[in-house]
């Protein structure tokens, strides 16, 4: 029997195995970590709310537990997780089973909901680099599957376009 996306106990994914005192370098305070001076001027602050975390480009204990990584079992065309592991790597969810997508896999970092949102457009709009790396972590963990068959990767440069 398919499984839905429509059993919201289904969306719901376990985080990374990563704990958010993981530091992934770079921006934030400019202090990389470092506890110089310039974490005492800038300190390091949380991407999502902005609360004082240990160092740059890190998620606070409350946002991070917020955040609903995606993990598999998944389905293994759109990436949406399943409940329970239904057995092998080739599950389909439901709506890949009754209308396949226009692609042959996709993976996404985390469930896009109220505690995401913020995070993903102060990234996507408001030219927050300084959350590049945790993004960059992030994105490598989700489509390590991906990445590890693929023999060609190419940044899309199209303009007007949904991938833009």
């Amino acid at each position: 029997m398919p499984i839905e996306h429509d059993d919201k106990e289904s969306r719901e994914a376990r985080p990374p195995p990563t704990p958010p005192s993981i530091r992934w370098g770079g921006g934030g305070g400019g202090g990389g970590g470092g506890g110089g001076i310039v974490d005492l001027l800038l300190p390091p602050q949380c991407l999502g709310c902005g609360a004082l975390v240990d160092a740059p480009g890190a998620l606070c204990v409350q946002c991070w537990s917020t955040i609903q990584f995606l993990a598999p079992p998944w389905c293994a065309v759109c990436g949406f997780p399943f409940k329970l592991d239904p057995g092998g790597d080739a599950a389909l969810c439901g709506s890949c089973l009754r209308k396949r997508p226009p692609f042959n896999r996709a993976r996404a970092v985390m469930r896009y909901d109220d505690a995401s949102r913020g995070l993903v457009l102060k990234f996507k709009h408001a030219d927050r680099t300084d959350a590049a790396p945790a993004f960059g972590r992030w994105l490598a963990r989700a489509g390590q599957s991906l990445l590890a068959e693929a023999e060609w990767l190419f940044r899309c440069r199209c303009t007007g376009c949904a991938c833009s």
